[in-house]
């Protein structure tokens, strides 16, 4: 069931989104409150998205807060995402790291806005690959890759490293399956 939001519901929602997301919503995105946020509303026992935010601003054990971001993040993610920059990566930036952790430098890579990890765990089996063809396997020990995401269960799929056959397809070729079987035996 869909909750209607009247304009002035709107406002606070979107502010108390902004606020605890950093989403900033334009004008005429209300579709994506009524959609995203409906079930909330019915589940905390409200009537309306007024008295949700009320809700919300009084929860002090942050569960209603961490809810309304999980529903509002988009969290698209998937395997090599985005072929231009991982070519990028692969002939510019990668060699240049591997260079520095030659030389005994730790290198250490923020993966923000990771959802549920493809991204970091993409550029571990390009990292690995890239070593592996210089005979370097064992240099991978000085890099760290720390992915950070504001959505809560996002971040427990990364962990956790579990992917559905769908997600494991998406982005991802059976030749690399089969090459960096290494890396991918302890995501499913």
């Amino acid at each position: 069931m869909i909750i209607k939001v009247t304009s002035q519901e709107y406002t606070l929602m979107k502010s108390y989104i902004e606020k605890h997301c950093g989403i900033h919503l334009s004008d005429g995105k209300d579709y994506l409150i009524e959609t995203r946020l409906s079930d909330l509303v019915i589940e905390f026992g409200c009537t309306s998205f007024f008295e949700f935010h009320g809700e919300a601003i009084k929860s002090f054990d942050g569960k209603i807060r961490d809810r309304v971001v999980d529903a509002m993040t988009t969290n698209e993610t998937f395997w090599f995402r985005d072929e231009n920059c991982w070519n990028y990566l692969e002939s510019d930036i990668v060699p240049d790291l591997l260079k520095k952790a030659i030389a005994g430098h730790p290198v250490r890579i923020w993966s923000a806005a990771a959802s549920t990890g493809q991204e970091a765990y993409s550029l571990t089996m390009m990292i690995e690959e890239q070593a592996r063809k210089r005979g370097l396997p064992r240099i991978t020990s000085n890099f760290e890759i720390i992915g950070t995401d504001i959505s809560s269960s996002a971040l427990f799929l990364a962990i956790s490293g579990r992917y559905d056959v769908l997600s494991m397809g998406r982005g991802i070729s059976d030749e690399r399956k089969e090459r960096d079987l290494s890396i991918l035996q302890y995501l499913n």
